[in-house]
């Protein structure tokens, strides 16, 4: 699911740009959320640095009244979501060039308090959701991307046995064949990643490789996989389970 961030030292108008982004996103079933609303430059980066975003969009204020103004944020932002796609709103007209000129490859520049303001938003997020969707198409899930500390490890989906979600610790163990990688985060934002008819969400704590099940064990709930690892299952996705398998086997 895409990520939404927004900046504005204004909680009137962050309050507007939220509603409208919230509105358009339920109304047409977008696999988008608003993550973040922040009047501050801070906050949205300790937010962002939590929830590890990738391909993010990011609307910002340039005039914050902070130390930070929306340009030099959109400066850290890259640092940590590289692939961000970023949208500047300003009364400045006479500003607009200034991401070509900090090198900054906005995705637009949008005048505040005029008609074409939120109707650019819009358009804005469509253009970021189309990108992050064609990036995160089954056709290229073949690698899951893992960010640690701002730098990028790609993983071959297909060397992935299991991934298991560590308790309260937000820890994932993802148990592969030459070993075992600990990531912090969410199964939630790493099943987006894969492809379906390759991995089965089988239990809220644990993701399954098709390719690595050698029988399900129905009368103790349990998936056994040609490892010898036996993965617990939910018993309402068992008749999900087994069509899954049915599928994809």
């Amino acid at each position: 699911m895409m990520k939404i961030y927004l900046c504005e030292d204004s909680a009137s108008q962050l309050q507007a740009w939220d509603t409208l982004l919230k509105k358009y996103i339920f109304i047409n079933h977008l696999n988008a959320e608003v993550l973040c609303k922040a009047t501050a430059p801070e906050e949205l980066l300790a937010r962002l640095a939590d929830a590890r975003t990738y391909l993010g969009l990011y609307y910002l204020d340039v005039e914050l009244r902070q130390p930070t103004d929306g340009f030099a944020l959109a400066q850290r932002i890259r640092r940590l979501d590289p692939r961000a796609h970023i949208v500047f709103i300003s009364v400045h007209k006479d500003l607009c060039l200034e991401p070509y000129h900090q090198k900054i490859e906005a995705l637009d520049y949008i005048w505040k308090n005029t008609p074409d303001e939120e109707p650019q938003m819009l358009r804005c997020l469509d253009i970021a959701l189309e990108n992050y969707n064609r990036f995160t198409n089954p056709l290229l899930k073949n690698e899951l991307i893992l960010k640690n500390h701002g730098d990028f490890q790609y993983l071959k989906s297909a060397d992935i046995i299991f991934l298991e979600a560590m308790g309260k610790s937000h820890k994932i163990n993802i148990h592969m064949e030459n070993g075992s990688i600990q990531q912090r985060g969410s199964l939630n934002d790493i099943f987006a990643q894969l492809d379906s008819n390759v991995f089965f969400r089988c239990h809220h704590s644990f993701i399954i490789n098709h390719a690595f099940v050698e029988e399900v064990l129905l009368k103790e709930h349990l998936i056994l996989l040609v490892t010898g690892d036996r993965i617990p299952y939910s018993v309402r996705k068992q008749a999900g389970l087994l069509d899954w398998l049915k599928k994809n086997k």
